[in-house]
């Protein structure tokens, strides 16, 4: 296929009717209403196939994008800085993507979003960091209430099911669960000020939960990133098409290696690839003739040389 064929048949690549959109500012406007059919028919799919561990990690996304969209995002601390911001729910071991929610501005997430104690109620526990200013936090934990320096032992609010804890690694940071309890630990970390470099601190059971768990997404990211697809694109939704087909990817990545028998060796991503394509061209006839009086002449080898998977033969 030539460049311009694969330009043109993009031209015509929609995933939904343009007729039914909803203009931006009326009642009922989705502004990711180019890919909401992909986006439904994903997040089914992915839970359907693969049951995660017990230990589930949220956090920001960015898919690379620097044309004109209005809910494209700035995130200066991001690798990616300029792009299309999404919320994603991962494993926290494997980084297998389950859920995809893309930010489209202050009215993302409804009015009545569950909180953590709704999440209690159905058996979700959760864990993470949270600012002191907060509405609800208590003001005990402010930290013009509590003075923490580093050394000094954390701090833990219990109200109800949740606690809160105040702590201070390399900078400040406080801790909200509803899964721990105010158990903590000793741990050895290095000092270079400390006799012999290593000192003992104490550290909370959640903190150190949180940091074990924290890095799905962050393993998915490194994953998309060794095999993306490099072409840049003008329409948005082409480039959030993409990105979704390269999470495909690696999630049937993850299950492939799930299944593969103890003790066995799975195929290395590169050939995983591979084979998909040898699967998704069986059946096709690559190096079909045109139509017509039949040629005279043998077919040169650029048309049934190493052009395609499966056919290449080394001449040695």
């Amino acid at each position: 296929m030539s460049r311009n064929r694969y330009h043109l048949l993009n031209t015509f690549l929609h995933f939904n009717d343009n007729d039914q959109r909803v203009a931006r500012g009326q009642e009922g406007c989705d502004p990711p209403f180019k890919v909401r059919p992909l986006l439904d028919m994903i997040d089914v799919r992915y839970t359907d196939a693969y049951a995660p561990d017990k230990e589930l990690s949220i956090d920001e996304s960015m898919i690379k994008f620097k044309g004109r969209i209005f809910f494209r995002q700035y995130m200066p601390a991001k690798p990616t800085k300029w792009g299309i911001k999404t919320f994603a729910l991962c494993g926290s071991n494997t980084g297998y993507g389950l859920r995809f929610l893309i930010h489209t501005g202050k009215n993302t997430f409804s009015a009545d979003r569950s909180s953590e104690q709704e999440l209690k109620v159905q058996g979700i526990g959760a864990c993470g960091t949270v600012k002191p200013n907060r509405k609800f936090m208590p003001f005990a934990m402010q930290p013009s209430a509590l003075a923490l320096d580093e050394g000094d032992d954390p701090e833990f609010v219990r109200t109800q099911d949740l606690i809160t804890c105040a702590m201070v690694d390399t900078k400040r940071v406080h801790f909200l669960s509803s899964v721990h309890s105010d158990n903590t630990f000793d741990k050895v970390v290095r000092d270079r000020k400390a006799a012999g470099g290593r000192r003992t601190v104490v550290r909370p059971v959640m903190c150190d939960a949180y940091n074990s768990h924290m890095n799905g997404v962050d393993v998915l990211d490194q994953k998309l990133g060794s095999y993306s697809y490099p072409h840049k694109s003008a329409k948005w939704y082409m480039t959030v098409f993409h990105r979704l087909r390269e999470v495909a990817l690696v999630n049937w990545y993850i299950i492939y290696c799930k299944s593969v028998q103890e003790g066995g060796t799975p195929m290395t991503t590169v050939t995983f690839r591979e084979k998909v394509i040898d699967g998704l061209l069986e059946g096709w006839d690559l190096c079909a003739s045109k139509k017509g009086r039949p040629s005279l002449t043998e077919k040169p080898d650029r048309l049934t040389g190493r052009h395609f998977p499966g056919q290449y033969t080394d001449p040695k």
